[in-house]
């Protein structure tokens, strides 16, 4: 017949006791005195307890059991045996106590810890584990537990029973090499939590990073749990595959013309080139995807998630190794915006125009508004300055002099002369070519007006060397 006990009376050692005579405190040499080879428990840093005795004596003796031999096994006091050898006694007060059973013991040692000291997370999740795995070898030799086992548990490591369940997990899902950072403390409760609901592949990857010695966050576990746990290139060839395919060329432009944007920027952008209106299903080939509003979640051949800034920042990658190409018909943007710039300076310097009106056209293109004010203002019948020999004090400033079509370098492939103004080609984040004159100073653009301070923070692409360096440049 099943005997019913009360739980707190039970890990309290009194239903485990086969002899009732009166517990006796003997003193035991600390030689006879073993290590329990189940405590998990830390016995270390003991110094200050060993200063506890020293002034104010051992509290409480020790709870040992016969181990045969003349040998006891500590069950409640491996701390404290180790203060006192430390302070250099010989033995130690003890109970001798008998248990019915290996899994009395156990719930016996865990509970002296659970009571007289402040655990880590691992050592109350160790707690839960063992103490779980003694309980139900009890309900196996017949000791009736009321209620749920998970309730007892959260009630003898005063946690809630969700936490307890938390536990159970970390300790079932986390591999070794992570429980042992665990319990070393270099990884917290979160950390282990989101490690643990990850596959193994994320896992062996922090555990590379902790041996290097690098501190892991919970945010860094997500992040990497969240991206595809194949290679790039399985990754690369789906999105060109099944993503790009027929929609390269708008993909081209988008993205080698804005490069330098943030990728959340470009996304309205991809998504138009993309033709973009949400998609889930089976493709020919048998691959499932669904392409929405947060990303692409792929099953088949992988299984992985990407965001949509993770989407282009792949996009992007194809684009600057050539994966994705540009039209054959089409040239580079960069090198057909060069193109139209000396086709337009060569009309400009050629085809002298017979009038100039207001709002005239900047033939250069290089007012950023198509309208040259200096050319609205001016009585020369020039289209733009860049045509007129005449100093004056309303020179639109993008050119000093009239020059010939230009010879462009690539910056900083090649550099020009300390103190040289030239016609400088750049990038920024709203117009796919920027044209305007710097003096090239220290390895710095500095503004033609203002030489000395006029320091501009500008993406030089190319340069055009025909203006020559300023007299008395430094």
């Amino acid at each position: 017949m099943a005997r019913k006990v009360n739980v707190g009376a039970m890990v309290a050692h009194d239903v485990f006791k086969l002899d009732t005579s009166p517990m006796q405190v003997v003193q035991i040499p600390l030689e006879q005195l073993i290590v329990n080879e189940h405590n998990f428990f830390t016995v270390e840093d003991v110094q200050e307890l060993a200063d506890d005795i020293t002034l104010n004596g051992l509290y409480s003796p020790l709870t040992v059991c016969a181990a045969g031999e003349g040998k006891y096994r500590i069950v409640a006091g491996h701390r404290r045996r180790k203060a006192l050898e430390l302070l250099g006694r010989k033995d130690a007060p003890c109970i001798v106590k008998t248990y019915d059973g290996e899994d009395s013991e156990m719930v016996a040692l865990i509970q002296s810890n659970l009571t007289s000291r402040e655990l880590t997370y691992y050592e109350k999740m160790q707690a839960v584990v063992l103490l779980e795995k003694a309980l139900r070898s009890m309900k196996e030799r017949g000791v009736e537990l009321p209620g749920r086992l998970r309730d007892h548990l959260a009630e003898q490591v005063s946690e809630s029973a969700s936490a307890v369940h938390r536990m159970q997990y970390i300790h079932k899902n986390l591999s070794p090499a992570l429980l042992d950072a665990l319990r070393r403390e270099q990884i917290g409760e979160s950390v282990a939590d989101e490690l643990a609901h990850s596959p193994k592949k994320v896992q062996e990857e922090f555990e590379q990073r902790l041996a290097r010695g690098e501190t892991v966050r919970t945010q860094d576990v997500k992040a990497a749990r969240d991206k595809p746990t194949v290679s790039d290139g399985v990754v690369d060839a789906f999105l060109l595959r099944h993503i790009a395919k027929g929609h390269e060329a708008a993909l081209y432009r988008v993205l080698h013309d804005r490069q330098r944007m943030a990728a959340i920027q470009l996304i309205p952008e991809i998504k138009s080139a993309l033709h973009f209106y949400g998609y889930q299903g089976f493709t020919s080939e048998g691959v499932w995807f669904d392409l929405n509003g947060s990303g692409l979640e792929v099953k088949k051949p992988f299984q992985g998630k990407l965001s949509w800034s993770q989407i282009v920042q792949r996009l992007r990658g194809m684009v600057e190794s050539g994966k994705i190409a540009p039209p054959a018909d089409e040239p580079a943007p960069e090198a057909q915006a060069l193109r139209q710039l000396d086709e337009q300076m060569q009309q400009a310097v050629a085809e002298l125009p017979q009038v100039n009106g207001n709002g005239h056209v900047c033939v250069t293109g290089l007012n950023p508004y198509g309208v040259c004010g200096s050319a609205q203002c001016c009585g020369q019948p020039y289209a733009c300055c860049m045509a007129c020999p005449e100093p004056c004090n309303i020179h639109c400033g993008y050119l000093p002099k009239p020059q010939p079509a230009p010879v462009w370098h690539p910056y900083p492939d090649e550099k020009p002369e300390e103190g040289q103004t030239v016609l400088t080609l750049s990038r920024n984040n709203y117009n796919r070519g920027n044209y305007a004159a710097y003096v090239y100073r220290a390895g710095g653009w500095y503004l033609p007006e203002f030489p000395d301070d006029g320091l501009m923070t500008v993406d030089v692409r190319w340069w055009s060397a025909e203006l020559p360096p300023e007299e008395g440049s430094k």
